[in-house]
């Protein structure tokens, strides 16, 4: 479940296509009223993917636990996701970490789908910043950035499954229309931003089939 906090709503979607998936989203209680925040994405669905989604959840878990570095955490994880030689299931992987007092938060994104943060006047900015996918090379290094959460903004954590959901044309939904339906219900709560992120994922793709796993994540501070 989301965690609950008096300036921030919260609201998570997650559907696998199969009856297991690759998708992951956790979130962490962290000392001083910091939120650990974690959305990911395996290559690959069912239960290989699975599989080392669960490997994944279990070193990030213990890692942002003892220690305090987001660059030194994205750089554990992905040296337990590496085998020396071989390319092994690749994982792009978002995390996190909101100060929940101020506002302030600090962020890696290690080759997954870049988080949006909306503004209350509608600007929208990516969270790009960090390095490759994990389990490419096994010494690779994570930088981190900063960004200023103020009254009013939504940061919108998702997979491609969400963005890659097709008409009957052939035509994404892309990123350019899960900003487009961020910005235009920005002023909701997370709940209800999640439900029409939904509908109007649903409406463009007009009924076809789930052909990935889907997860969506908002965080609205109020």
């Amino acid at each position: 479940e989301a965690p609950r906090y008096e300036n921030y709503s919260i609201a998570v979607y997650y559907n696998p296509a199969k009856e297991v998936g690759g998708d992951y989203y956790d979130f962490f209680n962290l000392e001083g009223g910091n939120l650990g925040m974690a959305v990911a994405d395996v290559a690959g669905k069912g239960i290989p993917a699975a599989l080392t989604m669960a490997g994944m959840k279990g070193t990030l878990g213990a890692s942002v636990r003892s220690l305090f570095d987001i660059g030194q955490i994205m750089a554990r994880v992905n040296s337990e996701l590496t085998v020396e030689g071989e390319v092994t299931s690749l994982v792009g992987l978002f995390y996190g970490v909101l100060d929940t007092k101020n506002g302030l938060l600090t962020y890696c994104n290690a080759g997954h789908n870049p988080p949006l943060h909306v503004s209350r006047t509608g600007e929208t900015n990516y969270l790009e910043e960090g390095g490759i996918l994990m389990g490419v090379m096994k010494n690779a290094q994570y930088s981190h950035d900063t960004v200023q959460i103020h009254p009013g903004d939504v940061i919108v954590l998702y997979t491609d499954g969400i963005t890659e959901t097709m008409d009957s044309n052939d035509v994404e939904f892309d990123v350019s229309g899960l900003s487009k339906a961020i910005i235009e219900y920005r002023d909701l709560t997370a709940e209800q931003i999640v439900t029409r992120v939904l509908k109007a994922m649903n409406t463009h793709g007009q009924g076809s089939a789930q052909a990935d796993d889907r997860t969506l994540v908002v965080i609205k501070h109020r």
